[in-house]
């Protein structure tokens, strides 16, 4: 390589060079004005996205679900948060003398006043799903399903003798049956508990609300709050709509016959 060529070399390299420094010089106060609008910018684009999802009604809804703390819903007890639900709404509470079952607030309000409470023998086993216990009153029957499998080894004496206890008490002395679990792990997925709880009840009592709505009975006394399941709603439910409501809020099978 000649002299002449090697400085021609030197010389394009050193624009080269001249054009990435100056390059570099104009960039630092465009980067210095980008960061400086970034620090508005940022900002901006959080209080833009919390005023978007103030405005959704499912993020509204959420929270309103999560600072509701009444104890009722619609006028019906909420189950306490120690309990596990079947869909069928019967409950479960694993203590350790073994798992008490009862009835939640719903089904108990759909029947209405019990005459009677049809409970298995101890001894008896039962897999969860099937019919454990069934509640009366006159002709109607409800048959409440097992939340979990287990064998039956206690009854609670003063619910079959005074089935008025179970409304008065649901979640606590209106237990039914006691059952010895035999997995109840493995079945607690098929429940409902913890934070869904609350809201997997409101919709079984709104869905309650739109059959009775649909059979025009009148079973909703409206109110400032929305509305409350009127206290002798059982008795506004004729036997066709009873036959929907048990079939379709707690498993019951329809009489074909």
């Amino acid at each position: 390589m000649t002299n002449l060529q090697s400085g021609k070399q030197i010389a394009k390299t050193s624009l080269v060079y001249l054009g990435l420094a100056l390059g570099l010089i104009a960039a630092v106060p465009l980067l210095a004005g980008l960061a400086y609008a970034v620090r508005f910018l940022i900002p901006l684009l959080i209080v833009a996205a919390l005023v978007g999802l103030a405005f959704s009604p499912k993020v509204r809804r959420w929270f309103a679900e999560q600072a509701d703390d009444s104890p009722d819903y619609k006028g019906l007890p909420f189950p306490t948060a120690s309990l596990k639900l079947h869909p069928a709404h019967s409950w479960a509470k694993v203590e350790a003398s073994g798992t008490r079952v009862g009835v939640d607030s719903l089904a108990l309000a759909a029947i209405g006043k019990l005459s009677s409470v049809d409970v298995p023998s101890v001894g008896s086993t039962v897999e969860q799903g099937q019919t454990l216990f069934s509640l009366l009153r006159g002709e109607r029957r409800l048959q409440v399903k097992a939340p979990v499998s287990g064998l039956v080894v206690g009854i609670n004496g003063v619910a079959v003798e005074n089935p008025a206890a179970l409304a008065q008490s649901p979640y606590g002395s209106g237990w039914v049956v006691r059952l010895q679990a035999g997995q109840p792990r493995r079945e607690a997925t098929a429940l409902m508990g913890g934070t869904s709880l609350r809201r997997w009840f409101r919709s079984e009592v709104d869905h309650l609300t739109s059959l009775l709505s649909a059979g025009n009975l009148g079973a909703t006394a409206t109110m400032a709050d929305g509305g409350q399941l009127a206290p002798d709603i059982a008795e506004r439910i004729d036997d066709a709509k009873w036959t929907e409501i048990a079939e379709q809020l707690f498993a019951n099978p329809r009489d074909r016959a």
